[in-house]
Order: structure tokens, then sequence, then C-alpha cells
């Protein structure tokens, strides 16, 4: 009998999050799957590692969906820090076996243009490429249709990715970084693209403040005529409102 892949799924949104629910049930159809994720939210940890005493710490639970249930691990500690402990501990002491592929996502907002540098997501991708492992990164657009919003209608399109980069040996690339239009349907394209300049969420200027005392920056959401340039991620998503297919080239040759 064959062996089905063991996939890693995880996130920077937290182990609550529905995008990481959604992927990791969807992939149930593809192979064995495991969350390994962090129990808070860390957006915008990139690949750092949380360095508090209480790293580390791991709590085992279920998820159980009509397709089957699903071993689940939170961790305290970053998305990078989730595929370390995924590869050193949890999928070699407590599942016995090697991951093939690290999945992180769906992301609850774009990661394109330069924010792939801020990108938890991306973060735990880039951490699976450095441990020789495959990795796809998935983020849908923000805001996305809350009301009649079906998270299913991202199924077919998880499962084919993932499938895809399962069987291919193409070592010109290290990772795929992959955005969904918020108007997505059975019918968007696909398009490869390029990563481009620029982020969709502009810091505001705001009026003098005192330093002294805490501050959150305002961030609006606003396309920039300067970010459009054909072929790029930006342009893919925002312009023709299609789903955009990065291959990411990184660190490690």
């Amino acid at each position: 009998m064959k062996v089905k892949p063991l996939i890693v799924v995880t996130n920077d949104d937290g182990i609550l999050s529905p995008g990481i629910k959604t992927l990791a049930r969807a992939l149930l159809q593809v192979g064995d799957v495991i969350i390994v994720a962090p129990e808070t939210n860390q957006s915008a940890k990139g690949r750092s590692y949380y360095m508090g005493e209480d790293q580390g710490s791991i709590v085992e639970d279920r998820l159980v969906f009509e397709e089957g249930t699903i071993r689940t691990f939170a961790v305290t500690g970053t998305p990078a820090q989730c595929v370390l402990y995924a590869h050193y501990e949890i999928a070699k002491y407590i599942i016995g076996r090697k991951i093939d592929i690290v999945c992180s996502g769906i992301n609850i907002g774009e990661n394109i243009g330069t924010d792939l540098t801020l990108s938890g997501t991306v973060g735990a991708c880039i951490e699976a490429h450095i441990l020789g492992i495959k990795a796809v990164a998935f983020s849908l657009e923000y805001p996305f249709r809350v009301t009649g919003f079906k998270w299913s209608t991202l199924d077919k399109y998880l499962v084919q990715f993932v499938r895809e980069e399962l069987n291919h040996n193409d070592n010109s690339y290290r990772f795929l970084n992959v955005n969904f239009p918020n108007t997505i349907d059975d019918h968007t394209e696909v398009v490869n693209a390029r990563v481009g300049v620029g982020s969709p969420f502009i810091l505001k200027q705001k009026d003098q403040r005192d330093i002294s005392q805490a501050d959150k920056p305002i961030i609006e959401m606003r396309v920039k005529e300067e970010y459009l340039i054909p072929e790029t991620d930006y342009f893919v998503l925002k312009k023709e409102r299609k789903i955009s297919v990065s291959r990411i080239k990184y660190l490690v040759e």
C-alpha cells in the first residue's frame, strides 16, 4: 500500500484561524495532515524566533472534520519555529516520519511585493526551505467577503498546487508563494508572476506625538499606480484579479 505524503500545515494567524482549518481539511485529499501552528497570532514575524523562557511549549489536540481527524500542535513560538519543532521533534518522534511538504496559510491578507520580508506565512516556508523541505505559502486578499464568502471555494486550488509541488523536481526555485483574490470563484485564472515592489498596506502620516507613549501605526489599504507593473504579483492580484503564483528563489543554493 502506497504511503501518503506527510503534510505539515502552519500559519502566522494562529491555530484558531479559519484559514488554517480550510487548508488542513482540503489537504486531507492529498496526504496525511498534521497542524503545527502558533498558539497565538504571530503576524508580521517574518522568519524570526521567539526567545522567551516558555518558547517551545507545545499542546496537542485534534480537529475533527467529515473528511477525517487531524492532530494539532499549538506551539509557543513563531511560524518559523513551528516548522523547526515539526521537523526535529513532532514528525521525528511523535509521527515517526519525515515531512514531505510544509503548507503555510491560508493567511488572512495578501503577501505580495515587499511584504514578503515581513510575512510569518512566508517565513515558515523559508524555514522549510533551509531544512530541505518543499513548501507553499497561501494567502487570501484582504478584505475577504465575510458575508457569503465560502472558504471551500479555495479547496480545488489548494489541492492542485500542493499535488503539483509534491510531484515537481524543478530546482530552479525554492518555494511557492500563492495569493488568491477576494473575488475568487471556480473559474479564476492562475498566472505565474514575479515578486513586485511596494506594499498594498500603506502607513498613514500622523501628527507629531509624544514618542514616550505607546502608539499603533495607522494602516490603510490602497493600490498605488506606480506598483502596478505588468507580470508582477501586485499587478496580477490587484489589477488583473487573478491568482498570483510566484516561484521564490532564496538563500541556500
